[in-house]
């Protein structure tokens, strides 16, 4: 997990009318501030990114939404960019937004994020035979929604290999989980073993 310091920065201006600079001069104090707790850390320049983010919100409402920032230096090109970012945010957040409200920024926030080396996953052992070499038999499962039973083929996960493939209905044990496999789904190991569940229409 990557070393993360969050920053923030109170700025209450109207978006159209806002001062663009004071707020480039914020980001460059956040900055400032993440690169120091960064340094402290031991991590070198190269290994460090920033995150703009700035609370924002329609005039007169109290709650705000986080959303990104394009850039540490803003100029009156990214605006339109902003707003459409926002209004988007906000319908997802609430169901709604209001186009030709004015907006106004809250706060500005930065987050310096330390990055870490990422281990290398081994890759598990293609495929050396059929999948048939992977199966225990069958078991009769309920369906709660078609209130029947139905037959599944059940399948052992330690014996199937990368690019091996199964299609529902069918269940993959192992000794921690069950992968249930319904009609007309399929199942597709990858190749760090990872169970990769296509959701078809069955």
């Amino acid at each position: 997990v990557d070393v993360v310091h969050d920053f923030a920065q109170t700025l209450v201006a109207g978006l159209e009318d806002m001062d663009v600079s004071r707020v480039n001069d914020i980001y460059a104090t956040l900055a400032q501030r993440g690169n120091q707790a960064l340094s402290s850390d031991g991590f070198d320049p190269s290994r460090r990114t920033f995150l703009p983010t700035a609370e924002l919100r329609y005039r007169g409402q109290e709650h705000t939404v986080n959303v990104p920032i394009p850039s540490l230096s803003l100029d009156a090109s990214h605006m339109p960019q902003i707003v459409s970012v926002f209004n988007a945010a906000h319908q997802q957040a609430y169901g709604h937004s209001m186009m030709q409200d004015p907006i106004e920024i809250v706060t500005v926030r930065l987050r310096a994020i330390g990055l870490l080396p990422r281990p290398s996953m081994p890759e598990i052992a293609p495929v050396t035979g059929t999948v048939e070499a992977a199966r225990k038999g069958s078991r009769q499962v309920y369906l709660r929604e078609g209130k029947q039973h139905r037959e599944y083929v059940v399948y052992d996960r330690r014996k199937m290999g990368a690019g091996h493939a199964v299609t529902g209905p069918a269940i993959v044990e192992e000794p921690s989980s069950t992968t249930m496999i319904h009609s007309g789904d399929q199942l597709t190991v990858g190749k760090y073993g990872e169970l990769v569940i296509t959701i078809g229409h069955g």
